[in-house]
């Protein structure tokens, strides 16, 4: 068979600063198929014939000529670097597709990867030798690095994109991200945690689905520290040579106190911590898996943490709080009726009538606030953690000067309000613009100094003073977490706000004697 041929010439100037002509340098690159597949390269550089070459140019040529060759130079260089591109391309595909054949038949993995090279080898061969024939004149042209960045930029071969999990498809990608029912596979250090908590469900006849429901409910943070923890007990069960039938026969609280004691003589680098992992999950385990409820607050088990001093310690910012009768006292007695002082009234009874975070209370715009006459709903937003989540604050009227409904309706309708729908509705007199959350605390503890109300409190503790006050008074956990804004269960208000009242215990001495003497007088 007649080879077919095919010439590509590449074009380039260099400068010659002597006469202030140029030279040009001539690539030829011969490509076809059967003998001469892998093609030859002639560079031919002449810079003397081709400085007449310019010279005649000069003098009258044809330069109609050279912009026929120049158009036809381009017209091929298109052509080519759309052939190495779609050759590429095909690759590309065949590759893809077998990295999802990987995604779905993982086991197959050392077998697909020797085919894809066998079969890859064939369909690459052409491409190969076409990339290695055309690297001179491409190289200079920038047209192999151009193809380079976009091979860089589709994300790599699809072998590799199929180990990493993502897809590559027409210069998309689809993230394949695997879930919770999937972490206990092959060096998953974990996975004997998880396992267990299936066997314990299907111990008490739980079907997979029920399995999986359970687990989805909690987050992957929870998820993972719960398999932790659990993954501790099967090493106190292999230790032990127990099996799951001689857990759920004995009392949970029994079972976990001794993996508790044994962790403790083990001891070793982490016994501590991983002590607080067996306590806190598998005791909601065994809660989730035995009759007995919340195992780990048994009195068995507590006497354990107790001497081993598995509590965590308490990281509240301050130790006590101040009483908030001070600042309703202080509100009662003052005159705040206009201006910064009606604005520092209203924002501190919006907080000791809701709890509001130093955020929420920044972010309020005056679409948020709806009245309706008798009460008031501020439409608030929790930005903790990555999902904000809204809140309905609604103000009631109240009797008396410290009416947060009353307050609220007053500022709004004050001259120095904003009354844009869109505008916050705090604002920051010093710096003449909004006010931030730093810069609402700031304002509150204003009013704090004019309730005399100590100065090592920040502004944002009005939120501690009324919690502490509504536990102090006999509202329930529950109550307290649903007018706050908590989640539900949350045991936050006890551990961090609700903390003893700051008093004068020197006082205290002199009680008995000053009640005497007002008796007396």
């Amino acid at each position: 068979m007649e080879s077919q041929k095919t010439d590509i010439v590449i074009c380039e100037k260099y400068p010659v600063a002597s006469n202030g002509h140029e030279c040009a340098v001539t690539d030829i690159t011969h490509f076809g198929s059967g003998e001469q597949s892998s093609g030859s390269t002639e560079q031919d550089v002449n810079e003397g014939v081709l400085l007449d070459k310019i010279g005649d140019f000069k003098q009258g040529a044809k330069p109609v000529r050279v912009s026929c060759m120049v158009g036809r130079l381009h017209d091929k260089n298109d052509q080519t670097i759309a052939k190495v591109l779609q050759l590429m391309s095909r690759q590309r595909s065949i590759q893809s597709q077998h990295a999802e054949h990987e995604l779905v038949e993982p086991k197959s993995l050392p077998t697909s990867n020797s085919q894809l090279d066998t079969q890859g080898t064939s369909e690459s061969r052409e491409g190969q030798s076409i990339s290695d024939n055309y690297s001179t004149g491409l190289e200079r042209s920038g047209l192999v690095k151009s193809i380079e960045r976009d091979e860089s930029g589709g994300g790599g071969s699809g072998a590799s994109g199929g180990v990493s999990g993502e897809e590559s498809s027409d210069g998309g990608s689809e993230s394949i991200s695997p879930t919770r029912k999937d972490e206990s596979g092959k060096g998953d250090k974990h996975a004997a945690g998880e396992e267990l908590f299936r066997r314990m469900a299907r111990r008490v006849r739980l079907d997979g689905e029920a399995v999986n429901n359970m687990i989805e409910s909690s987050s992957m943070e929870t998820w993972r520290k719960r398999r932790a923890g659990l993954h501790v007990f099967c090493v106190y069960m292999e230790e032990k040579n127990m099996e799951l039938d001689e857990v759920f026969k004995a009392r949970p609280d029994v079972i976990l106190s001794n993996a508790l004691t044994w962790r403790e003589k083990k001891g070793g680098k982490g016994a501590l911590e991983e002590m607080r992992k067996l306590k806190t999950h598998m005791g909601v385990a065994l809660s989730m898996f035995s009759d007995m409820r919340d195992v780990a607050q048994s009195p068995m088990v507590q006497a354990i943490v107790k001497r081993l001093n598995l509590e965590r310690p308490s990281k509240a910012k301050y130790p006590t709080v101040w009483n908030i009768n001070q600042l309703l006292t202080c509100i009662a007695n003052s005159e705040m009726k206009h201006g910064r002082l009606l604005m520092r009234k209203a924002m501190a009874l919006l907080v000791a009538f809701s709890g509001a975070r130093m955020t929420e209370l920044a972010a309020i715009q005056r679409k948020d606030v709806i009245d309706s006459g008798e009460e008031i709903t501020v439409n608030t937003i929790i930005r903790k953690g990555k999902k904000p989540r809204t809140r309905k604050i609604i103000l009631r009227t109240r009797d008396g000067s410290c009416c947060p409904v009353r307050a609220m309706r007053e500022w709004l309708q004050d001259d120095e309000c904003k009354q844009r729908m869109e505008e916050k509705i705090w604002w920051d007199y010093d710096k003449k613009r909004e006010l931030g959350s730093i810069g609402c605390s700031k304002e509150l503890r204003k009013i704090l100094d004019q309730a005399e109300v100590d100065g090592c409190y920040a502004g944002s503790t009005v939120r501690h003073a009324m919690m502490t006050k509504l536990r102090g008074e006999g509202a329930s956990l529950e109550e307290v977490n649903d007018f706050t804004g908590h989640a539900p269960g949350s045991r936050i208000v006890d551990v961090f706000y609700n903390k003893p009242i700051a008093r004068d215990i020197g006082a205290l001495i002199l009680k008995d004697s000053e009640e005497e003497r007002e008796r007396k007088e």
